[in-house]
């Protein structure tokens, strides 16, 4: 684990919105996966995976295929940020708002070196400030158990409806189903086709929506 006389707390993020959460509207869980904790991150940081891999359940409304992220560093990682105007609403929330046709949405991913991401989702009715939106806000935690397997944690609350504990218990299974059976199996697979093999040693094909992911894994590199 390291020297514990040089942890330092004031690198800790400030997650206190997670903590701050009643009962009502928190949940977390917990996947093993078969996988290098980079590639988690890798998945996390480049959502265009979401309106293919999850086009059935939390996405699928074209959100981030059809806008381009903003990345930029900060003192301690990256902030990427989606944008979108006009766009459906996700299966998901279609149900709990059937009254909303269209939707403006800001999705706001904070990277804390090396391996927590706190992501906000936000949707609001088209036209509507942010601060009129509904919130998802979300932790990604990833801790590596070896170099091929790595423990992922995460927790959400949300803005709305917090007293909903029947809401918050479907949100968490569904979160997990998805979690689940969907993006851990496929990044089983990506570290079972890498192999061993170094990643940059494979010259993968790097895309414009990789830039937040590349970053990440650039600065993991250079860190002691």
């Amino acid at each position: 684990m390291g020297d514990a006389d040089a942890a330092d707390e004031n690198l800790i993020p400030d997650l206190s919105v997670l903590a701050e959460a009643p009962d009502s509207a928190f949940s977390s869980g917990y996947l093993h996966t078969q996988c290098n904790f980079e590639i988690v991150i890798d998945n996390i940081l480049d959502l265009t995976h979401t309106d293919y891999l999850h086009a059935n359940s939390i996405a699928g409304t074209g959100m981030t295929t059809s806008s381009k992220p903003v990345t930029r560093e900060t003192k301690d990682g990256l902030r990427v940020e989606w944008l979108a105007s006009g766009i459906p609403l996700s299966p998901f929330h279609a149900r709990l708002y059937p009254d909303i046709e269209r939707a403006d949405q800001v999705v706001r991913m904070d990277w804390y070196a090396p391996a927590a991401i706190r992501l906000d989702a936000i949707f609001m009715p088209t036209g509507q400030p942010e601060e009129k939106g509904f919130a998802n806000l979300n932790l990604h935690l990833m801790t590596p158990e070896t170099k091929t397997t790595t423990h992922y944690f995460f927790a959400a609350t949300r803005t709305y409806q917090l007293e909903d504990e029947a809401l918050n218990r479907s949100v968490a299974e569904a979160r997990y189903k998805v979690f689940s059976t969907e993006d851990k199996p496929i990044l089983n697979l990506v570290q079972e086709r890498m192999g061993d093999a170094d990643f940059w040693d494979l010259k993968p094909l790097l895309l414009g929506v990789d830039e937040a992911a590349v970053r990440a894994r650039r600065w993991i590199a250079k860190m002691p």
